[in-house]
Parts: C-alpha cells; sequence; structure tokens
C-alpha cells in the first residue's frame, strides 16, 4: 500500500490505499484529471514481472536500454 500509480505521463496521481486481490486495488487521487483513451500507467519504483512479453520484445527492451 501507498504505491504511486501515474497514468498519462505522470499528469494524474493515484495512491494505493488498499489491495483487494491480486488483480485489484482501491486508490486515492492524488492528483486528478480526465483519463483519456490510450494512456499509459506507469508503476515507479515496482519491479514488474516481464516474462509473459515475447522474446524479441525483451530482447528490443534491452538493446533500447543499452
Amino acid at each position: 500500500m501507498g504505491t504511486s500509480l501515474l497514468v498519462d505521463d505522470g499528469l494524474l496521481e493515484l495512491k494505493v490505499t488498499e489491495v483487494k486481490s491480486p488483480r485489484e486495488v482501491t486508490v486515492t487521487v492524488v492528483h486528478g484529471g480526465l483519463v483519456k483513451a490510450r494512456k499509459g500507467v506507469n508503476v515507479p519504483d515496482v519491479l514488474i514481472d516481464c516474462s509473459a512479453l515475447p522474446a524479441k520484445v525483451r530482447t528490443r527492451v534491452a538493446h533500447t536500454l543499452r
């Protein structure tokens, strides 16, 4: 709990206040706004398992980060 979720390149910020299940959380809005279509969600400082990504994508990401 307390994890920040950043939406639309950080224009909107949410804080996790409760974890209800592995797929559902309750959040508090820190910086609100309109959530538009096709906007990403970032979870800074959290390691996310990317093993479900295809090997080709993982290779491209690793190359990009070099």
